[in-house]
């Protein structure tokens, strides 16, 4: 979902209900569809909770992330 359904929304919200232009939609969207941050797996580690579970879904979304933004600036056209 954060790779796919956060950009989808990202681009619904800014083309449409924001109104934004192109360039400003495009940037909202790159934005959107970065991989998750390594800070809910220092906030894992600090509060000793599922730090593993978080890495590995650290790892993933970034592996992931080369797809979806590579796809997305495929369609995107850039």
């Amino acid at each position: 979902m954060k790779l796919i359904g956060q950009p989808l929304m990202t681009w619904l919200i800014a083309a449409f209900l924001l109104k934004l232009p192109p360039e400003t939609t495009h940037i909202a969207v790159l934005l959107a569809a970065l991989p998750t941050g390594t800070g809910s797996f220092m906030l894992a580690e600090f509060y000793d909770r599922e730090a593993a579970l978080t890495g590995r879904i650290v790892l993933a979304s970034t592996v992931l992330s080369i797809a979806t933004i590579s796809l997305y600036l495929a369609i995107a056209g850039t």
